[in-house]
């Protein structure tokens, strides 16, 4: 048995709120991603860091994926976040009406699908900007973002800092 808690940023626990506060993970996709953290036990924090990560990361989308409602609009949020999303768009991709997504999506999550978007984005972005040394520009575009003035301009109005300030750590 493992067991796992994961302190975040209270805009990455807003995201996190989709999911219960137990999970049994049953054995499976996160089998081999849990051997690996089990092996790491008394190694290196920064790889144990990393695995449990990736466990969140399987269990949220494992989790979400269960809900035939949600969860193929949130898989295809999560993977391509480049994507200029839509509300019909994203109703479509579960065969729904545009209100009946957006009111499940809602009731769900506890904010709208282009909220929960805007939300991952930032997400994503900040975690580039601290863990790679890739241009605001390209960071911009992997986010989302068709200009890194409009990019900036979001970034900073969700953080409180500019995308090269939150990089520095001011």
């Amino acid at each position: 048995m493992l067991g796992a808690g994961f302190t975040c940023e209270p805009e990455d626990a807003r995201l996190l709120g989709v999911l219960p506060p137990v999970i049994h993970v049953r054995a499976g996709a996160a089998a081999a991603t849990i051997e690996l953290i089990r092996s790491e036990i008394g190694g290196g924090r920064l790889i144990l860091d990393r695995l449990c990560q990736v466990l969140l990361l399987q269990v949220l989308r494992d989790h979400t994926s269960d809900d035939p409602a949600l969860g193929p609009a949130l898989r295809a949020m999560h993977d391509d976040l480049r994507r200029p999303w839509t509300v019909p768009e994203l109703a479509s991709v579960v065969a729904m009406s545009r209100s009946t997504f957006f009111l499940r999506f809602r009731e769900t999550t506890g904010m709208t699908p282009l909220d929960y978007l805007y939300r991952l984005r930032m997400r994503h972005a900040a975690r580039l900007l601290r863990d790679t040394a890739d241009t605001v520009g390209s960071i911009a575009t992997a986010s989302g973002y068709r200009t890194e003035s409009a990019f900036g301009a979001v970034f900073k109005r969700s953080t409180g800092r500019t995308p090269g300030e939150y990089r520095n750590g001011q």
